[in-house]
């Protein structure tokens, strides 16, 4: 088994990369510079044969943070066969390259003195880092949160200075900083140059005639000169005098006052706003056009009037004169809110040239009433485009159907048990309900030709028993209740209504079997009268009792004669209501049958 006696740098029998350590250069922050290091080196053995080593470099000391040469060293894994009874360490270099400069480009910075100042334009950079700038000569212009203001004409340097960041150095770049006259005099001063030399002056130069669509000196379109002169308050820039040209070569008229824009310009009024036009005399018509039609634009009586009807041409042209579409009709159900909400907020219009455009509605439904049947005509104020007008109050139309009413759904009545009652007096049943998912205002009656309902009245929503017109006996009535809405559609319900003549039968001495049976119980958990039970049967052999609802479901039964109903059912407890409960004793052979009232207090 051979031992690593040193690794072979001098040895003849290694290529260079082999003689001598091993050296790396690296940018500054390359993360895992050391990875480019290879992971084996050749070693010579104590036999003198060379073989190849796997090495684990230390890199505690490595910094790609901070400049400089870095020795490392590595431990060596011999193969398997091999050792490393000398402790022989791998050795390289990693050189970490200086911190990098931004590269910033950026151009010389030029600003026309009548402007109050300038936003600096941030120079191009491949580092994130923040700017700050510097300026030469304050006399000139100086710097203030990132803008340039103007003081003096002249030249200065503008230093451009960038912060150090965690990737790069600070750099910096000064280019030239020139305060000039505004561009519009320079202009200016060259078109009075070229007027008062005749066409000589070598002050305008074929680029600013090409700018003024001019195609050489002697086709100086003086009258398209003088409108720019006029225009020199207006004109702040090369820019703005190009505009103003193309304007006046291309006859736009942007907002369709009728003014191309150009005019605008000149006569200092918006040119993208259709209402804003020099008009002298008030008649609502724009000079320009006046002009243009041979009418007097400083006589408010003088305009074009083709049809006679008051209304100059020029406005009636921009103005509805009628309803482009037939009128939108709906139909929609009774008491629907906001019935109106379902018309078009806009429609179809014509203007006096012909054209047809859309028009805002805004729809009057003051006499429209979604809580009575009918068909009601509507009106709507009509919103034309900003950029037209309602000069003759057209009215948009339309048409609401509203349906007949629906009649009530349902009437409830919240108790149908008649208490034990005195002789006379009223004494108060039940809470009356009704279904109807539109209309609140409800008439309650009790109709005539139901005999029953002689033994009751309705105070508003209450139904009350009068005792006094009962008669003994009777413990059981079906009264009628009518519902009538506000459309006089009626609802009729009949009810059966029980009446309780105590809470017991009879005691144990009064009853043929001894037993006490009650007639009626409230299940609701205050340990009074929580269970229906029939006492007595203990002493029977074998006795039955079954409960049943209306319906005739079997909701109790119990061959226990301790055992009670305590209301419920499968779980759930049954709703307050009349039950019928059926007792069989076979010690008898006797089969009797009552009635139950449960009651929730």
């Amino acid at each position: 088994m051979g031992t690593v006696r040193r690794i072979t740098y001098g040895t003849d029998r290694l290529s260079d990369w082999q003689k001598r350590p091993l050296s790396i250069s690296v940018a500054w922050g390359t993360e895992g510079a050391a990875d480019r290091l290879p992971d084996s080196v050749s070693v010579e053995l104590g036999d003198g044969s060379i073989i190849k080593a796997g090495v684990i470099w230390d890199t505690s000391s490595l910094d790609v943070f901070t400049a400089g040469t870095y020795p490392l060293n590595g431990a060596l894994i011999p193969p398997y066969d091999y050792r490393n009874t000398y402790g022989i360490s791998a050795e390289a270099e990693i050189s970490v390259d200086e911190k990098p400069v931004p590269q910033i480009s950026w151009n010389p910075v030029s600003v026309p003195i009548n402007i109050s100042e300038l936003v600096i334009p941030v120079p191009q950079s491949n580092s994130p880092g923040v700017f700050r700038y510097e300026v030469g000569d304050e006399g000139v212009a100086i710097v203030q949160n990132g803008r340039i203001i103007p003081v003096s004409e002249g030249v200065t340097e503008l230093t451009a200075i960038q912060e150090a960041t965690s990737n790069f150095s600070s750099g910096s770049l000064t280019v030239s900083l020139t305060v000039t006259k505004s561009q519009r005099e320079l202009l200016l001063d060259k078109i009075r140059d070229y007027q008062e030399s005749g066409g000589t002056s070598p002050g305008l130069v074929e680029r600013d005639l090409r700018i003024l669509g001019m195609s050489g000196t002697d086709g100086l379109d003086l009258g398209l000169l003088n409108s720019v002169v006029a225009a020199a308050d207006r004109i702040d820039s090369e820019a703005d005098l190009q505009e103003l040209i193309d304007l006046i070569q291309s006859g736009s008229d942007s907002d369709g006052d009728g003014v191309p824009d150009y005019v605008e310009i000149l006569e200092s009024t918006d040119k993208m706003d259709s209402w804003d036009y020099l008009d002298s005399d008030g008649d609502g018509v724009p000079d320009h056009v006046e002009a243009a039609q041979g009418t007097d634009a400083q006589d408010g009586s003088s305009y074009l009037d083709s049809n006679g009807d008051g209304t100059p041409d020029y406005i009636r042209d921009r103005s509805i004169i009628g309803l482009a579409e037939e009128a939108p009709s709906i139909s929609v159900a009774w008491g629907t809110e906001g019935a109106a909400d379902r018309l078009p907020d806009s429609v179809s219009v014509e203007l006096g040239d012909g054209s047809i455009i859309k028009a805002g509605v805004i729809w009057d439904t003051s006499g429209l009433d979604v809580f009575t049947a009918g068909t009601y005509p509507l009106n709507g104020a009509l919103i034309p485009p900003y950029d037209y007008r309602n000069t003759y109050g057209i009215a948009a139309e339309a048409f609401v159907t509203v349906g007949t009413k629906p009649a009530p759904t349902d009437i409830r009545l919240s108790n149908t048990i008649i208490p034990a009652t005195p002789t006379d007096g009223e004494v108060f049943i039940g809470r009356i309900e009704i279904e109807d998912e539109v209309d609140d205002t409800i008439g309650l009656s009790l109709p005539d030709d139901n005999p029953d309902n002689a033994y009751f009245t309705i105070r508003q929503d209450s139904l009350f028993f009068l005792a006094s017109e009962s008669q003994d006996g009777q413990d059981r009535f079906e009264p009628t209740i009518r519902a009538i809405d506000s459309q006089e559609n009626v609802l009729d319900k009949q009810f059966s209504l029980f009446r309780l003549s105590g809470s017991v039968i009879s005691p144990a001495s009064d009853d043929p079997d001894g037993l006490r049976i009650v007639n009626s119980f409230s299940p609701n958990g205050d340990g009074i009268n929580d269970v229906w039970l029939i006492e007595g049967l203990d002493k029977f052999l074998f006795s039955e009792v079954q409960v049943f609802d209306r319906g005739g479901r079997r909701v109790f039964l119990s061959r226990d004669p301790e055992i009670g109903w305590d209301g419920g059912h499968d779980g759930q407890m049954l709703p307050t209501g009349t039950y019928y409960y059926v007792l069989k004793i076979e010690d008898r052979e006797q089969l009797r049958k009552g009635f139950i009232n449960l009651i929730k207090k």
